[in-house]
């Protein structure tokens, strides 16, 4: 597995106008021209990505390139209303990427959302994960993932962020 990618930057990796593109193109060259794949799937992401064209036709050139990873949607359901109704707090909405990191055994999110670090720092607790395996059935290794907020992560963009 490689990266997921929030919504909220859709625009950045795909928009060379975009203010903050130069922030986020070091992750669109690392699926493009290295080992990085999009990781993606679930109702709720593939929602978002019918909204956003640019990001809908890189995926769609990614994908015949063997660039990117599909996620079974009922797994990925299943484990995001399990978070949803167990993980509340007024700025946790993103649900569905944690569900996608934790089935797919994805350990690297793009994010520049401060309430996705937190529900993820809070998900990844010892107690919070033995209860999340225990009523989620389709998990992977539960590794704690990485976040690339800015091009100063351009460290995690390597083999060592790369699972199986």
């Amino acid at each position: 597995m490689s990266i997921v990618v929030d919504a909220n930057l859709f625009s950045a990796i795909t928009n060379p106008k975009s203010y903050d593109h130069s922030e986020y193109l070091p992750v669109l060259q690392w699926v493009e021209n290295d080992r990085g794949k999009f990781v993606h799937g679930g109702s709720h992401y593939e929602k978002e990505i019918r909204k956003h064209r640019l990001f809908r036709q890189l995926l769609f050139q990614m994908e015949h390139k063997g660039k990117t990873i599909l996620v079974p949607k009922i797994y990925v359901d299943e484990t995001e209303e399990y978070l949803i109704l167990n993980y509340v707090e007024r700025n946790f909405d993103d649900h569905h990427i944690l569900a996608i990191l934790l089935v797919s055994n994805c350990i690297l999110v793009c994010t520049h959302d401060d309430g996705l670090a937190k529900l993820i720092k809070k998900c990844y607790l010892r107690a919070s994960l033995k209860s999340i395996r225990k009523n989620c059935k389709h998990l992977g290794k539960l590794i704690r993932p990485r976040i690339y907020r800015t091009s100063k992560n351009i460290g995690l963009l390597c083999d060592r962020y790369i699972v199986s």
